[in-house]
């Protein structure tokens, strides 16, 4: 009989050990389980942030040259419109560059007159045409 009562307690003490570790087991398991969700989470959200990082530079990264390339398109299309506007260089400023010269050269001791206006211009046009061809 005593033998029924010792098994029978160890058998209980058995099964009470058991109940004990399966409830050790869930509860470790709903504690760490919800750590390592909360890690998963944790990561994911690190993982966006980054990733949003990484966008927003290569956005930034992208204006700038989208910008650096329109400034070089204004600037090439400010140099072709010089560079077109070469040719059309206004008589009125031709007289004034050869009026300019004959006055502060100081060669021409009759005065300024028509005539060597007009030579004084044909000297500017020819040395304007030989600093364009050079320039090409």
């Amino acid at each position: 009989m005593m033998d029924v009562w010792l098994l029978s307690i160890v058998g209980i003490f058995a099964i009470m050990v058991v109940i004990f570790l399966i409830d050790y087991i869930f509860v470790l398991k709903y504690k760490y389980g919800y750590k390592i969700v909360e890690l998963k989470l944790s990561h994911e959200e690190k993982m966006k942030k980054d990733e949003w990082e990484r966008k927003v530079e290569w956005e930034k990264i992208i204006s700038e040259k989208n910008e650096a390339r329109k400034l070089s398109k204004e600037r090439e299309e400010k140099v072709d419109k010089l560079w077109d506007d070469k040719d059309k260089t206004p008589q009125l400023d031709l007289n004034r560059v050869a009026l300019l010269h004959l006055l502060l050269s100081g060669s021409n001791k009759e005065g300024v007159t028509p005539e060597t206006l007009k030579k004084e211009v044909d000297k500017v046009k020819n040395t304007y045409e030989i600093i364009k061809d050079y320039v090409k």
